[in-house]
Parts: structure tokens; sequence; C-alpha cells
């Protein structure tokens, strides 16, 4: 189930994509491509949450406020957090990270390309 919280005050969103990982949370690295996002990892290197700040975490409002959450599309599921067309994309860990900007900034959507390897196991 994913989880969106988001507050305005501080600047500070968070998606959570797997919840009651065994072993928790084993590290947090920043995203290769972005000062604005970290990603936190169990054991098995899964894309536990991701962290966003500043600029970054304004694209979560909306999804926050509709309680907006990933939709399986066959062998995938996204979170679709604006209507822009995607110029940049990042992956890691089975995740793709969709950007409106060629410079890897304006997050559209997150993608879980490997749902198998997202599964609750």
């Amino acid at each position: 189930m994913t989880r969106i919280t988001y507050d305005e005050d501080s600047a500070l969103g968070y998606v959570q994509i797997l919840a009651d990982v065994p072993g928790g949370i084993k590290q947090t690295l920043d995203l290769d491509v972005s000062y604005d996002m970290m990603v936190d990892l169990d054991k098995k290197g899964r894309i536990v949450g991701i962290e966003f700040f500043r600029g970054e975490a304004h694209t979560l409002k909306d999804a926050f406020e509709t309680s907006r959450t990933f939709v399986k599309t066959g062998a995938t599921a996204i979170l679709q957090l604006q209507q822009k067309k995607p110029l940049s994309t990042f992956r890691q860990a089975g995740i793709a990270f969709h950007f409106a900007g060629a410079d890897y900034k304006d997050l559209v959507a997150i993608e879980i390309e490997n749902m198998a390897r997202y599964d609750a196991k």
C-alpha cells in the first residue's frame, strides 16, 4: 500500500513503497541525479520509500491531498504526480523516476518496473 505524506511548512514529503519490511530500512542514499530526493533501502536493496525535499517535495502536494496511489499497468505500477511529458528518466533498484526536465528536475512519475521484486516478501 502506498502512503504519501507531505508537509508544506517544512517542504518535506515521503512516498512509502513497501510497508512492514522485515529488518526495516538498512540504508538511505541520495538519488544520484537529484539533491532534492533520497531513497530508503531495505536489506534486499529494494527502495522502501522516497524522501522529497525543497522543490521536489511540492510535486507531492496534489498526490497527498487526493490520496493518489500506484496504479498497476500490466507488469508495472505507476504513481503519476503531474500531467507533463517526461524528458529524462533515472532508474534505481527496479524503480524508474520520470522527470519533466532534461536535467532530472520536476518529477512527473514514479514507476515500479519490476513488480515481482516489490512484493511484500
